[in-house]
């Protein structure tokens, strides 16, 4: 009963074990033998038979070798550590594991039996779950612990992840479209409340009024009290189901400057309430509305400048509520997003001429993909209308000066200026429509290095701001040309596999001479590449490497489940990348995605090396795609 104990204490330790209820692991540490390997000795040979044995390392490290086909040798080599199980895929698939496990160091494991597996699958929910979705549940434990870390008070903080029904927090106030304005104020007064939602016979939400509206549609236009309130009203208004999560109504907000969002079943329209931005950041004290409303109203570049620190510090205290990093991603990004189109409208005032041009301000790199975090660069262009060479040469100039303030009045607002000069005030990177397509051309057709690098960079294009059909037109263009050109994408694959996980053999993570690695580009990195030739081989028009990889993944033969969890590996060093930065801006000190792995707690180096392993085979996947 005692080494029962003892094992028990000891898998408490780990996930998902750490989960469980106590009779269950009681149980289990009943049905549990210990064995012993040498170091160097095989555990389970290559190409053996489905395993009948379930494996969890207890002490010692075990290495995973996978036998490549075209050869008499092992790659993707991975570690094994203590509290890590093993080999479960093939167990559930009831396949031969298709790698061999080998003792790298002396090593001890529990053992179970196969009967004894199916039993704890019975017993135990969480078990059962870490089986379907074990990347998925280990970020989740992840999330929970840094959330804990960094929210003192987290019950005070509505969390964007949870459903739009729980943050209602009374019955809408409504009233019918055709009352009189003045009786529809009357009864906002008496309801005490700044918002009303007019519906129709079926309770269906027909338009929306709010204080703001009061100021700038009644009182300043002196309007008639006495005529119809759907005058007023602004119609039609945005509404999500009340099984949407916060984070949806968030970006909404972010993205059009919105205080209110609608509540409304997703099949009958029915109205279920409304929920404010004060619902979602009771606390947060800084605004979307009031950031979206100071850039909207700045007048000086120091206006500007002066919302992007609030949308740092909105950042930081997303971070500090345990929000998903792809929410505060997208946050910022859209932000930034509004930041952007700001600055271009106060700099073309100063340059009238432009306002004659049909053009549109690109984002690239990570801006592209809507992936900013608080440490971001510019990587930016233009893309132009021009009916001839002649025409086009007349425009550049025009549009170069106009980038070259907007590229430093960024500058001014905390976005860098490119260190490699990708930005729109370079004349390589202001070309027209027509020179945009030559330009992707000659990199398809000769994928050099340079070509490579390029299109890494500048096929992550996104409108900005000014016409969007410009972008759309050269992505539909990009997408057929690379359908006759199938040798760039093997190049660009090539490249992508050049850059190999920091895995070590015979230590978790191959770092540089002061312990870190970094987590942008030895990590992040990865999953992009990966995404973006997927997206490109699909013809997707997405650019957000989840998104990429969601769809774009089964579509060229991922199962769902593998796209997801991919998905999920890409989000947690997302994760990491964002709590560096929150620490970074907590000490006032310089951000960095250099991260040392000795500081991480046992979980988050799990699920590092997790996140590396299924870097590596998404890599494999896309090797054996094209014979690499």
């Amino acid at each position: 009963m005692q080494l029962n104990q003892a094992i028990v204490e000891h898998l408490k330790r780990f996930p998902p074990f750490q989960n469980m209820q106590e009779h269950v692991l009681e149980a289990l540490a009943g049905r549990l033998t210990i064995n012993y390997f040498a170091k160097g000795e095989t555990i389970i040979p290559a190409n053996a038979p489905p395993p009948e044995t379930f494996y969890i390392v207890k002490q010692g490290i075990v290495q995973t070798e996978q036998l490549a086909s075209s050869a008499r040798q092992y790659r993707d080599t991975f570690e094994l550590h203590e509290g890590e199980c093993f080999p479960l895929g093939a167990i559930l698939a009831s396949r031969s594991p298709g790698s061999q496990f080998v003792a790298a160091t002396d090593t001890f494991v529990y053992e179970l039996s196969l009967a004894g597996f199916q039993k704890l699958r019975e017993e135990s929910p969480v078990f059962r779950d870490y089986c379907e979705q074990r990347t998925a549940l280990l970020l989740e434990y992840s999330k929970q612990i840094i959330q804990a870390q960094y929210s003192r008070s987290s019950a005070e903080h509505p969390a964007l992840t949870m459903p739009l029904q729980q943050l209602i927090r009374r019955e809408p106030v409504t009233c019918s479209s055709g009352l009189a304005l003045r009786d529809a104020l009357e009864y906002m007064k008496e309801q005490q409340v700044g918002s009303i939602i007019a519906v129709d016979h079926n309770n269906q939400a027909v338009g929306i009024f709010t204080l703001q509206d009061l100021l700038t549609r009644v009182a300043l236009p002196q309007a008639d009290l006495d005529a119809p309130f759907s005058r007023y009203m602004t119609a039609d208004p945005v509404s999500l189901p009340p099984d949407a999560p916060a984070s949806e109504a968030a970006l909404i907000m972010a993205r059009r400057g919105f205080r209110h969002i609608v509540v409304a079943d997703a099949d009958t329209g029915r109205l279920r309430g409304m929920v404010s931005e004060k619902d979602l950041f009771s606390l947060q004290r800084i605004s979307l509305r009031q950031i979206n409303l100071r850039l909207q109203a700045a007048q000086s570049v120091q206006d500007v400048s002066s919302c992007c620190d609030d949308i740092r510090k909105l950042g930081d205290n997303m971070m500090a509520q345990g929000i998903a990093v792809e929410q505060i991603t997208q946050i910022i990004s859209a932000l930034n997003d509004l930041t952007l189109c700001q600055i271009s409208r106060l700099m073309r005032e100063r340059h009238p001429q432009v306002q004659t041009l049909d053009y549109c301000w690109l984002a690239l790199g990570s801006e592209g993909r809507m992936e900013q975090t608080l440490y971001t660069d510019q990587d930016n262009g233009i893309i132009f209308s021009a009916t001839s060479a002649q025409h086009a040469e007349a425009a550049r100039p025009i549009l170069l000066a106009f980038a070259k303030e907007v590229n430093q009045a960024l500058d001014t607002c905390g976005f860098p200026l490119c260190k490699g000069n990708i930005m729109a005030s370079n004349p390589q990177w202001c070309l027209s429509a027509e020179e945009w397509r030559a330009r992707f051309s000659a990199w398809i057709s000769s994928p050099d290095p340079q070509a490579i690098m390029h299109s890494t960079i500048f096929f992550d294009f996104r409108a900005l701001d000014g016409n969007e059909q410009l972008p759309r037109s050269l992505r539909q263009w990009l997408n057929q040309a690379l359908t006759q050109h199938p040798l760039f994408l093997r190049f660009l694959t090539q490249t992508a596999l050049s850059r190999k996980p920091p895995l070590g053999l015979f230590r978790d993570f191959v770092t540089s001479q002061d312990n870190t690695l970094d987590l942008k580009t030895q990590a992040a990195v990865l999953f992009v590449d990966a995404a973006r030739i997927l997206a490109l081989q699909t013809g997707s028009n997405h650019t957000n490497t989840v998104l990429r990889l969601k769809e774009a993944g089964p579509k060229a033969g991922l199962r769902q489940e593998q796209a997801d969890a991919y998905a999920e590996a890409f989000l947690y060093i997302q994760l990491l990348r964002m709590q560096l930065h929150h620490q970074a801006a907590a000490k006032n000190q310089p951000y960095t995605n250099q991260i040392d792995p000795g500081t991480l707690n046992a979980l988050d180096n799990r699920i590092l090396r997790e996140a590396f392993r299924l870097a590596k085979s998404l890599q494999s996947m896309l090797g054996v795609k094209y014979a690499l």
